[in-house]
């Protein structure tokens, strides 16, 4: 097995890895959910927060989660 890597100078960053591709992530996501026999446990498999403590200090709870279809009509 060989790895071959392209020398920089000690100043020089290396390129920033390419990013993933949200979009898919965020569908196969959503589509997962609408699918899942149980929500809450699959939310729970996503590592959703249930609860959290916002900046200010306030605790916030996961009351409900909502999927809303749209589409943009060209005009």
């Amino acid at each position: 097995m060989a790895q071959w890597q392209t020398p920089h100078s000690p100043g020089e960053q290396p390129p920033a890895p390419a990013e993933a591709d949200l979009d898919k992530v965020e569908a196969a996501f959503i589509d997962g959910f609408i699918d899942a026999p149980d929500p809450v446990s699959f939310l729970r498999l996503g590592h959703v927060p249930f609860e959290m403590i916002a900046a200010d200090g306030a605790k916030l709870n996961l009351r409900r989660v909502e999927i809303d279809a749209l589409a943009e009509s060209a005009a």
